[in-house]
């Protein structure tokens, strides 16, 4: 994350790049949406902006811009969720094979 000595020099560009260093992979945005809870402290609509946050973290770091990446990241996490979650937590090797060959085949799919 290396800046030229031009672009060290603007604020906008050291701003975006520490932003950037500082984003979090999208399985941690995935993880912070789907087991957010609301507080004690939280009103309705304080939890609603919250989570709509997190999902559009999540939906950006997966690049989903269109209703079609829309629908298979739901699609791929739902089908992850309800196959994977059988197999015992000792074979992740087999997790991630299967995992990557899910998304090839939902990919051709749709």
């Amino acid at each position: 994350m290396s800046l030229s000595i031009e672009s060290s020099s603007s604020y906008d560009e050291v701003k975006a790049s520490i932003l950037r260093g500082y984003q979090l992979v999208p399985e941690a945005y995935r993880q912070r949406f789907r087991h957010s809870r609301m507080s004690e402290r939280q009103t309705y609509i304080e939890f609603a902006q919250e989570k709509q946050t997190l999902f559009h973290r999540w939906c950006s770091a997966k690049e989903v811009d269109n209703q079609a990446r829309l629908r298979e990241l739901i699609l791929l996490e739902e089908f992850k969720t309800a196959s994977l979650a059988q197999l015992p937590p000792t074979s992740m090797s087999v997790r991630l094979i299967l995992c990557t060959k899910l998304l090839s085949w939902l990919t051709n799919l749709l």
